[in-house]
């Protein structure tokens, strides 16, 4: 039978599949993301969905399935390698650290910080994984971690590892139990705590008898470690409810013609009457794109504004942001919306190809910093060309340059693999390089499943969001 596998955002609802399988079903909470998990559970045409994911989306899904009459059923799954609380931290000595372990910070900076500590003070190199990183990236550096021999002994990963990868971390390191939310410092949630340590010692992914164990870089953090694996995660309340184009438009004929969309934005928010199992997005995460498009997007119908505000980019960044608008202004003027244009506004082309240059020729001479602020743009381009391709399904007669967005951002997942093998210890860079993900491969090494599904993204991205 075909399969077909994306994001819970690209779950076409108007084609009929025989069987849909939603993972991470408590992500249906989510303030920002959860929208589109209510509306494949609501909407999904499909004769059998299957939801997996935490105990604690359990009564809000029976909730939910009561108004619309479905049948549900509920089993329960119990894990098959035991998981542990270590009795002590690591006295605070990252030389503790050891092969098969998965430190969890929660900054990019943290991670690379933490990196040159364990790698000056261990002699083990270092892959890593966060929230920026193209998912293929991601994927790239699992396989690193998880292939024996390949010259990663440790994983250094924010609340990232939570989802979509398949790792064999013997050990859980949390450096801390604090993150910062976005605007202050707050303790972490008692399902991230669960999440994140229960990533170690997964069945399959070690030998049998393997336990998986969780621990804490300071000592003093262990017994809040402790009582927090030993309680259940409370129960989920409400379900985020998606917001559509009938919404806004609704809305937008009680009121006075061109009103912004961030204002009908907030007045939904203020007076909608939602039933006791839902509630909507999160205003903070969704304002700062509508107060943009609201700014540029005069003349543009609220169909043409949901889009752009739609559009998957931070519009908290600032570089991010100046393309953006270079892609509305041209597409409001009625031009063709040239990519590499956009990315010479900003000089963001040259830097690509000149990144590119110096990963075929093999030679450079940044500095770690260096390294790291051009990670910074290359992970900046990676996320526009997903926007542009984003755009080019919804909008091909002003977006066409489908192909050569794609071209572009597979070039600039390949530098960001170059960039991250290149930042290291120095001690680590005397020694031979360690081999790349696709030089694993070619040498016959078995790589985890979301690698080798990489390896067919072109076609397979075309057809998957065609149907959405």
């Amino acid at each position: 039978a075909p399969l077909a596998s994306c994001t819970v955002e690209m779950l076409s609802l108007f084609k009929h599949h025989e069987v849909v399988v939603i993972d991470e079903i408590q992500m249906i909470a989510d303030a920002h993301r959860g929208g589109a998990w209510t509306a494949a559970v609501l909407g999904a045409r499909t004769d059998e969905l299957h939801l997996c994911g935490e105990e604690a989306a359990v009564p809000l899904v029976q909730k939910m399935l009561a108004e619309t009459g479905d049948e549900i059923i509920i089993n329960r799954y119990e894990r098959l390698t035991p998981l542990t609380v270590a009795k002590n931290g690591l006295h605070g000595n990252w030389s503790l650290i050891e092969r098969g372990d998965c430190i969890v910070t929660f900054s990019r900076n943290g991670i690379f910080r933490l990196k040159a500590q364990v790698e000056a003070q261990t002699g083990l190199r270092c892959a890593v994984v966060y929230g920026r990183l193209p998912p293929e990236t991601r994927s790239d550096q699992a396989s690193l971690f998880n292939v024996k021999d390949s010259g990663y002994d440790v994983l250094i990963a924010t609340d990232a590892i939570g989802m979509g990868l398949n790792l064999k971390i013997k050990r859980v390191v949390f450096s801390e139990l604090i993150k910062h939310d976005g605007t202050k410092l707050a303790a972490l949630s008692l399902s991230q705590v669960k999440q994140i340590g229960g990533r170690a010692g997964r069945f399959g992914e070690h030998a049998e008898g393997t336990n998986g164990v969780v621990t804490c870089f300071h000592d003093k953090d262990i017994p809040v470690l402790r009582e927090g694996f030993a309680l259940d995660a409370p129960s989920l309340l409400k379900a985020t409810l998606p917001l559509s184009l009938a919404d806004f438009s609704r809305m937008a004929q009680l009121l006075p013609q061109n009103l912004r969309v961030s204002d009908l934005f907030t007045l939904l928010h203020l007076g909608a009457r939602l039933g006791e199992a839902y509630s909507l997005p999160a205003l903070e995460g969704s304002l700062r794109g509508m107060e943009v498009i609201d700014a540029i997007g005069h003349g543009m119908t609220l169909r043409e504004k949901l889009q752009f505000c739609n559009c998957p980019v931070a519009w908290r960044k600032e570089a991010e942001v100046e393309i953006m608008t270079s892609f509305i202004r041209r597409y409001m003027a009625g031009e063709i919306v040239d990519i590499e244009e956009c990315f010479n506004e900003r000089e963001l082309l040259s830097i690509l190809k000149s990144t590119s240059a110096e990963r075929i020729s093999g030679v450079g001479t940044r500095t770690d910093a260096q390294q790291k602020d051009l990670l910074g743009k290359m992970e900046t381009c990676h996320r526009v060309l997903l926007a542009y391709i984003w755009l080019a399904y919804r909008n091909p007669v002003s977006f066409t340059q489908m192909t050569e967005a794609i071209a572009l951002k597979e070039e600039t997942e390949s530098n960001i693999d170059y960039i991250l093998s290149s930042i290291q210890d120095p001690i680590l860079a005397e020694q031979p390089a360690p081999k790349t993900a696709a030089q694993l491969r070619e040498e016959g090494q078995s790589l985890p499943l979301e690698y080798e599904l990489r390896l067919q993204k072109a076609p397979n991205f075309r057809e998957l969001a065609a149907t959405a």
